[in-house]
C-alpha cells in the first residue's frame, strides 16, 4: 500500500503502453492532517495535488479530449 489515508477513491480502466490493462486512480486522502486531491498511475507513486493543480489537471485533460475528439495532433 501507498500508507496514504485514501478516504475516496475513484478508478478509470486504462491501457499501458504494451496494451496491458492499467488504472488511473483519483481520490481524496489526508495527509499530515490536511485534505488533498491526489492521482495514481497504476502502480506508480501517488501524487498529492492543491485545489489549484487539481483544476489545472482537470482543465488539461478536458483540452486533450477535446482536441482529441475534433481529430487535431
Amino acid at each position: 500500500m501507498d500508507g496514504l489515508d485514501w478516504r475516496s477513491r475513484l478508478i478509470a480502466p486504462a491501457r499501458a503502453l504494451d496494451g496491458g490493462p492499467a488504472q488511473v486512480v483519483v481520490g481524496r486522502v489526508v495527509h499530515a492532517g490536511t485534505f488533498f486531491a491526489a492521482a495514481q498511475i497504476d502502480t506508480g507513486a501517488p501524487v498529492l495535488l492543491r485545489p489549484q493543480a487539481a483544476n489545472e489537471l482537470i482543465a488539461n485533460i478536458r483540452q486533450v479530449v477535446d482536441r482529441n475528439a475534433q481529430g487535431d495532433s
